[in-house]
This record gives structure tokens, C-alpha cells and sequence, in this order.
């Protein structure tokens, strides 16, 4: 006899009654999920946006897009944790679905290739600081002269 099914006293099967109520753990392995997927997302645009927007617009425009591949790789190297962290908890909980599995695989793909991409970004900065002879504290100060003076939409994070 299959354990999914029972037997009734007609000796007809009968499918095993599915518990009411939510799994416990499903609603995390879900949020682990969409933080993965948010995380790739993010390595998407920071890897695709300066190759299909380095020859169109204005300066300013590459200047916030220059911002945004900078930070993008930090924010879903971020994420890719919580979706790591979320996906574990999920398991604790007792869930073993598909989408926790694919919350952990997604999000520690995108957490390895998030972390060379933000060393690599580092790489790039530091080299050019010290080609230019500057000190990492001078260049903030440039560069917090330069978005003070600009009247772009460039957010003011300095």
C-alpha cells in the first residue's frame, strides 16, 4: 500500500488529509527567495548597465550610472548574506522546499560572484588613487567638492 494513501472502510483509497495550516518555515524560505533574486538583480545591473549605457546620455548621467555600478555589487553582496542567512533559518524551521534549496543556491552563486566584483572595484580605485598620487582621504574630499558643486541628480552621499 502506498503511504499516501489510505484505506477507508468502502476499501476505497483515500489521500492521505494534508494538515491544515501554514509550514512552518515556508514564509521565510519565500522572503530568501526574493532577497536572492533582489541580490541578482542588483549583480545584473552593475554587470549589464555600463556596457549599454557607457555611449548614450550626458555627463551627468554617467556619472550617476557610475555611482550606481559602484554600489550595486556592495548591496547584493549584502543581500546575497541575508538571502544566505534567511534560507538557513528556513531550514531550522523545518521547510525543505524547492525554494529554500533555490534561495541558497542563487544566493551563494551571486555572494561569490558579488565578492570578486567588490574586490575587483576596490582593485580598480586604489589603483587609480595611487597612479593619481592621491590619498583615499583627499579623494573623498574631491569628490564631496565636485557633488556639492554640481547641480545633477547625483545623491549627495558624502
Amino acid at each position: 500500500m502506498r503511504e499516501d494513501m489510505l484505506m477507508d472502510n468502502s476499501n476505497q483509497f483515500q489521500p492521505n488529509p494534508q494538515p491544515n495550516g501554514p509550514t512552518p518555515g515556508k514564509g521565510v524560505g519565500i522572503a530568501a527567495f526574493v532577497v536572492s533574486m533582489v541580490a541578482a538583480a542588483f549583480t545584473f545591473f552593475s554587470l549589464v548597465l555600463p556596457f549599454t549605457f557607457s555611449r548614450f546620455g550626458n555627463d551627468e548621467v554617467k556619472d550617476a550610472l557610475a555611482i550606481v555600478v559602484i554600489l550595486a555589487p556592495v548591496l547584493a553582496f549584502i543581500l546575497s548574506i541575508i538571502g544566505l542567512v534567511l534560507s538557513s533559518v528556513s531550514k531550522k524551521q523545518g521547510y525543505n522546499g524547492g525554494l529554500r534549496g533555490a534561495a541558497f543556491g542563487v544566493s551563494l552563486s551571486f555572494l561569490i560572484i558579488d565578492a570578486l566584483a567588490v574586490v575587483s572595484i576596490l582593485a580598480c580605485v586604489g589603483c587609480t588613487l595611487a597612479c593619481m598620487g592621491l590619498t583615499w582621504h583627499e579623494t573623498v574630499e574631491k569628490l564631496s567638492d565636485m557633488v556639492g558643486k554640481s547641480n545633477s541628480f547625483i545623491p549627495r552621499i558624502w
